[in-house]
């Protein structure tokens, strides 16, 4: 009996493993190609108007709408609340934010309006 019990444990496991693994790479999958150090879009899941940056240190890339963005290098980027790198903030290493205000509704939930590499 417990040898049943210890297999089917393992079998759920194997399964949640694998749909958690197929969830974030199907997540991930979903940003698009950046084509530069930083990408940025004007609405939510990579939508509107696109820009982008070399994320070079000591540059504010003010007045700017971001909702969602792309790190494309090993680099941590400070989006800011404010229009010139001031206000609240988060950081983002190398990866996709595909909703800035999901993902800053910790904090109040809010959309970027400058950021830089920090």
């Amino acid at each position: 009996m417990k040898k049943a019990k210890y297999i089917a444990t393992l079998a759920m496991a194997a399964a949640l493993s694998a749909v958690a693994s197929t969830t974030t790479s199907a997540y991930a999958a979903v940003a698009p190609a950046c084509g530069s150090n930083v990408c940025t879009w004007e609405g939510a899941e990579y939508r509107g108007q696109k820009a982008t940056s070399g994320g070079g240190r000591g540059v504010c890339y003010k007045d700017t709408y971001v909702l969602s963005a792309v790190v494309a290098f090993n680099a941590t980027i400070r989006f800011y609340s404010g229009p010139r790198c001031q206000g609240y903030y988060v950081d983002k290493k190398k990866g996709a934010i595909a909703n800035m205000e999901a993902f800053t509704s910790d904090i109040g939930g809010w959309t970027a309006r400058s950021y830089k590499r920090v």
